[in-house]
């Protein structure tokens, strides 16, 4: 079963001054497909380029207050769970929850 590639859209940087459209034409101003905001594959592209490259807050300190505690964290956009403890030496670590 081949899976279906969708490709990121193309990437404009900011115009130093004036409008967008000004510096690129091409981007036009046409109407905006809604495609990209309910298809399946463009929002796995997202999750691979945005959420799985980025640092996530999954949680605060004060949720391990005592060595020895811990949480666990599903990060659904990561396809993923998470285990958060306070280690016996009081270092914070996290761990895949497999």
């Amino acid at each position: 079963m081949q899976q279906s590639q969708t490709r990121a859209p193309k990437q404009y940087p900011k115009p130093p001054e004036g409008t967008w459209t000004e510096h690129y034409p091409d981007l036009g101003t046409a109407p905006v497909s809604s495609e990209s905001s309910i298809s399946p594959e463009f929002y796995q592209v997202e999750r691979e380029a945005v959420f799985k490259r980025a640092w996530l807050n999954v949680g605060r300190v004060e949720q391990l207050r005592r060595k020895g505690g811990f949480f666990t964290k599903d990060l659904a956009v990561a396809s993923t769970s998470l285990i958060v403890v306070r280690g016996m030496d009081d270092t914070i670590r996290a761990f895949h929850n497999v």
